[in-house]
């Protein structure tokens, strides 16, 4: 079932693995949508490095510098300023949160809302 999430501008699209803001799709690599979806599956608890390394990369060995290179482009997409952490904390030594109220939108209401808007204009 493909599940939009939402939180501030953005939204995204689970099953076509998109990313909207404002109504426009972001450009994303693929790695970077997944360290998304997996800070967004874990919104609000600390995920480790480790952990965030052995779901995005699925159990490959990687370094931390490759997990760090995703948090910063994500950080980039997202236009989270390290002074006022909106979206992604850094937990020194131990991993990430993500901080941002994220909600979960079923597809068939989304698809409803697009429906009555569409008869609205």
């Amino acid at each position: 079932m493909n599940i939009f999430y939402e939180f501030e501008s953005f939204r995204i699209e689970s099953e076509k693995r998109l990313l909207w803001r404002d109504g426009k799709i972001v450009p994303i690599k693929s790695k970077t949508f997944d360290t998304l979806m997996v800070l967004i599956e874990h919104q609000n608890q600390i995920i480790t490095k480790d952990d965030l390394i052995s779901e995005i990369w699925n159990g490959r060995a990687v370094s931390d510098d490759s997990l760090t290179q995703q948090i910063s482009r994500l950080r980039k997409i997202l236009d989270d300023k390290l002074q006022n952490h909106q979206f992604i904390v850094t937990i020194p030594g131990t991993g990430y949160k993500f901080v941002a109220h994220v909600y979960e939108v079923d597809s068939r209401i989304r698809q409803n809302q697009n429906s009555v808007e569409k008869k609205q204009k």
